[in-house]
């Protein structure tokens, strides 16, 4: 008979202790299981999340790159909602990044992508970071180091 972690009446200290090695592997192979179904659902929805946000965005740099204006649009706003962030702030934010970057006659068209990358590494890091613990510093750091290029 067993009475929680111990075997009550046990025939022998033998098979106690076959009985305690054979069942340790047991729950710790379940522990392992179930850490990695709960990191495989969360990166398919890391995943998801840059798929509709990328999809929202590339609607919009269309439009951006066939009217010179972006859009309103109501599924990147309320895409964006989640990490806090309005798309109209940032549409204008953009703008106003890109009419500074015009002035610029260094870069043309390069200085145009180059601030929509880095608002796009910004937004995927922000989506990173929603489903992260704790951010690790060393990555944070890489991440500035690449978006103050």
């Amino acid at each position: 008979m067993i009475q929680g972690f111990r075997i009550k009446y046990s025939p022998s200290k033998i098979l106690e202790e076959l009985w305690l090695c054979l069942h340790f592997p047991l729950h710790l192979s379940l522990i392992l299981l179930l850490e990695g179904v709960k990191n495989v659902y969360i990166y398919a929805n890391v995943l998801e999340s840059i798929n509709r946000l990328n999809a929202a965005f590339t609607d919009t740099v269309d439009e951006f790159a066939a009217t010179g204006a972006f859009p309103a649009h109501p599924r990147l706003e309320k895409l964006l909602r989640v990490l806090q962030i309005s798309w109209q702030q940032e549409a204008n934010d953009l703008l106003d990044a890109l009419t500074r970057d015009a002035e610029d006659p260094a870069g043309g068209s390069d200085n145009v992508q180059s601030q929509l990358w880095r608002w796009w590494a910004t937004v995927i890091h922000n989506v990173i970071l929603l489903y992260n613990d704790e951010p690790d510093p060393e990555g944070e750091f890489k991440y500035q180091a690449f978006i103050n290029l």
